[in-house]
């Protein structure tokens, strides 16, 4: 028995986690006495520590109140937790604003690219309201649907939708107007927290889903964005995660696996291999049935990762050998994701994309086949997002424009979750001061691995710095097949 399959489920748990979102673990803040929109408390210093690999910087924390509906400022506020890293020598540059991904997860706690970029820059993280508020949207309803055993069957998932519309019933008779929830009042708070903090620009940093943010940041407040650098880029209309794109990828894999002697070893046909293992039903790990809906989930969140996706290779050729218990303990993946996600947020976020969408249709292109991967990930989260009071993006903003803002967009070409081909293709050409930086061999995950943050991160300080595009930045990496684990 390998060592890899006895450690799986804590080591892809972890990732689960930094991929898909995270619940805030800091304490939301309370309104104070006499609360008011706008309102800041000011920086204390604060007990947390923001990590970046295994370095450390203190941090500065302090609460900004903000209308949940600006229509309404006597109605029902927010506080909002801010945090702040301080540069170690301050000269005055715009501060940068951290936009993490998600959505449903939290836009704290997260690492920072570099610690050059510490030492000039202050960094900024105001909580994402949904998430890191007092009453955030959780819905343990969906949770406890999305738990029972073969979630993406038809059974499961209209048990999803049906608990998703009492989460939304409950939220709103809590008196939350599920309606503010959107990607553009994320953008409103922000700029309140610009306001109150007296500065006249802002660059931002963001990632995965916070880079949609960043997109309509700079379209409804040019003047307010100074750079914006976006990891692992999500164009308008892509939260829906394409089954075409997904299977390109797969077949991209399996060329690699037929030029490394390690990996072609053990499979003629790594894709058929992998695509024969995922839609097997008769699995068993000591007499327990696989639960094999979890699994397809939890690849889907492994291939996010180079890394992670050869060591999912391995486990689905041991369970092609007769060997599935890192499969078995694969499926605990999915479970964390379940647990670890915002429901009400991701919905009142990405639903965006899903306004007008026919959800029969789009769930019948994304189930697995023996011929396709389909979009696992994309069945689970659609299964009831029709339920929730969906909002739709305003007027023109579900498609790129042209936008002058100093763009650096970095992409890995193996990336599932926001792959390159829609970049290239919907975004970059409305970019007319935007650069694309094309990394090969680099998943969803990768770009911000801290072992990779030190090349990256003078990347991005030299254009925070002065708009440069440098040209040492990593663009390659070489995929070792043989992990090692266990051998």
């Amino acid at each position: 028995m390998r060592t890899f399959a006895l450690s799986v489920v804590t080591k892809l748990s972890a990732l689960a986690l930094v991929l898909i979102g995270q619940v805030s673990a800091a304490q939301a803040p309370q309104l104070p006495d006499q609360a008011r929109p706008g309102q800041f408390s000011g920086f204390t210093p604060c007990a947390q520590q923001q990590v970046y690999g295994a370095k450390t910087r203190p941090a500065e924390c302090g609460t900004l109140v903000v209308a949940e509906n600006r229509e309404k400022p006597n109605g029902r506020l927010i506080a909002l937790p801010v945090v702040r890293l301080p540069a170690a020598s301050p000269d005055g540059r715009d501060p940068i604003i951290r936009l993490s991904g998600g959505p449903g997860g939290t836009n704290l706690h997260h690492p920072i690219q570099s610690m050059d970029l510490l030492s000039r820059y202050d960094v900024l993280m105001l909580g994402y309201r949904g998430v890191d508020n007092q009453q955030s949207l959780s819905c343990p309803e969906i949770k406890r649907a999305a738990l029972l055993p073969n979630p993406l069957s038809p059974q499961a998932r209209a048990g999803v939708a049906e608990a998703t519309r009492a989460c939304a019933a409950r939220l709103n008779g809590q008196g939350i107007d599920l309606t503010r929830y959107r990607m553009v009042d994320v953008i409103e708070d922000y700029e309140v927290l610009r306001r109150a903090l007296g500065h006249q620009r802002f660059n931002l940093f963001s990632s995965s889903y916070g880079t949609r943010v960043a997109q309509y940041y700079s379209r409804l407040y040019p003047t307010s964005v100074a750079r914006s650098v976006q990891v692992a880029v999500n164009p308008p209309g892509r939260f829906q995660w394409s089954p075409k794109i997904n299977h390109d990828i797969m077949v991209e894999y399996g060329k690699l696996c037929a030029q490394d002697r390690f990996c072609s070893s053990r499979t003629d046909n790594l894709t058929d291999d992998v695509l024969a293992v995922l839609n097997r039903n008769d699995l068993r790990w000591n007499g327990k049935m696989i639960d094999m809906d979890r699994v397809l989930v939890a690849a889907f969140i492994m291939l996010m990762s180079t890394d992670r996706s050869v060591q999912f290779f391995d486990v689905v050729l041991d369970a092609r050998d007769g060997d599935t218990e890192g499969l078995y303990k694969l499926a605990g993946v999915y479970d964390q994701m379940v647990n670890h996600t915002v429901w009400g947020d991701l919905y009142s976020k990405g639903g965006v994309d899903f306004v007008d969408v026919n959800i029969e249709e789009f769930q019948r292109n994304r189930r697995t086949t023996r011929h396709r991967l389909g979009s696992p990930l994309g069945l689970i989260y659609s299964s009831g997002i029709t339920s929730w009071p969906l909002q739709p993006a305003p007027e023109g903003f579900d498609r790129a424009v042209v936008d002058s803002t100093e763009t650096l967009l970095i992409n890995g070409n193996l990336d599932m979750s926001t792959p390159l081909q829609p970049i290239a293709a919907e975004l970059l050409e409305f970019l007319p001061n935007g650069h694309l930086v094309a990394l090969k061999h680099f998943g969803h995950g990768d770009i911000r691995s801290p072992r990779l943050a030190d090349q990256l991160g003078r990347q991005i300080t030299a254009f925070y710095d002065d708009g440069s595009v440098r040209d040492d930045a990593i663009k390659f990496r070489e995929i070792n097949f043989n992990t090692g684990a266990g051998r």
